[in-house]
Formats: C-alpha cells, sequence, structure tokens
C-alpha cells in the first residue's frame, strides 16, 4: 500500500461501517482510529475522554461558551472539541497509512493529496436489526436511537464541512452494506488496489 494513503469511513448508523473500516485496517496492517481519536483529543484539549465523546457530533449553541480549554478565546466546547479532533486527524494522517472513521475527516482531510473517501449506508430494517443485536435493546429503541444519531451526525457534518452529509460527490464512493460487510471490504479492498496501480 502507498505509504500515505489514508482512508475515510463516513457511514449511516447500524451501517456497519464501522466494521468495514476496522476489517480494511486489519488487511492493510494500518492503524484504524474511531473512538481513540476522542482520548487523543483529550489530551489536546484538557478535557476529559468522556467531555469529548458526549460533545462529538454536536453543533455549538449560545449557552455553551467558555472561556476554557485549549484556546485563549471564548468558543463553544463543541467548537474546541472539533478543532481538537480536526487537529489530531491531520495529525495522525501526515504520520502514515490509516483509516479513521466518521469525526468529518473526509472534509478535514479533503485536500489531503493521499486520501480516499468512502460513505457506507444500507436499508432502515437492516440497521435496526443490527443495532437491536448489538445493543440488546427493543425495535422502537433501534429504530429511534437510529434516527436521532443520524440526524445529529447530518447536523454536525454540516455545520462544520459545510456540505451534506451522505451527499455522493463527496466520497469516492458510497456502497449499501445490505451487500453484506465481507462483500462490501472485499470491493473497496479491489478498488483501492487498483487505485494504487494507477501511474
Amino acid at each position: 500500500m502507498n505509504q500515505n494513503k489514508i482512508i475515510t469511513i463516513s457511514r449511516q448508523y447500524g451501517s456497519g461501517g464501522r466494521e468495514i473500516g476496522q476489517a480494511l485496517a486489519e488487511h492493510y496492517h494500518i492503524p484504524f482510529y474511531d473512538k481513540n481519536v476522542a482520548e487523543l483529543s483529550a489530551a489536546v484539549t484538557g478535557f476529559t475522554t468522556k467531555v469529548i465523546e458526549n460533545l462529538e457530533d454536536s453543533v455549538p449553541s449560545i449557552l455553551s461558551y467558555q472561556y476554557y480549554g485549549f484556546l485563549p478565546q471564548p468558543m463553544p466546547l463543541s467548537d474546541q472539541v472539533f478543532f481538537a479532533q480536526s487537529e489530531v486527524i491531520r495529525k495522525v494522517a501526515d504520520a502514515g497509512p490509516c483509516v479513521i472513521v466518521g469525526r468529518c475527516a473526509d472534509y478535514i482531510l479533503r485536500q489531503h493529496p493521499h486520501c480516499l473517501h468512502f460513505f457506507i449506508h444500507a436499508p432502515l430494517p437492516q440497521r435496526i436489526r443490527r443495532v437491536m443485536e448489538r445493543e440488546q435493546c427493543s425495535e422502537a429503541e433501534a429504530e429511534a436511537h437510529i434516527k436521532m444519531t443520524d440526524r445529529n451526525r447530518a447536523a454536525y457534518h454540516d455545520f462544520y464541512a459545510q456540505g451534506n452529509w451522505g451527499k455522493t460527490e463527496n466520497y469516492h464512493a458510497t456502497l449499501n452494506s445490505s451487500l453484506g460487510i465481507e462483500c462490501c471490504t472485499k470491493a473497496l479492498i479491489s478498488l483501492i488496489d487498483l487505485h494504487e496501480q494507477q501511474p
């Protein structure tokens, strides 16, 4: 694999995008970044990992302005988290090949010369089943959580990335994971490898 190849995965909640990202990282033996971005961001901001996680996918509100954090001027906590995560994402991308899931990485690294950006989606019934199995919750709870999470992710991405979340032209490819996690992973591996062969 190209020494500078970076893969970003954006995904609907419950689509299996995280699992596909993990499988790609394992296949190429490269670092995988998802929840550990929050841990790295905590070191930058001085906030706890829990605070970072609670503020992820949040857009600013007038009540969230604070003078503390890693920036000297008053700024919403959600902005501070976004800028910290942006710094972390750029650093890990500059350090070498990796897979990064979510957190507007596709937008943050939009000008990086060695990035491939993918979006994973799936029909709602399939996502409900996956979330029910994973979280041991009812169908109604799974559907409500999916819709709330997708709504938050779309609002967060559109606010900070200045574009429509899931819009096809923002990605090199989008895949419907109803094809199967393994099938989608193999398809992306083929696409990545073919891209590598281009002069």
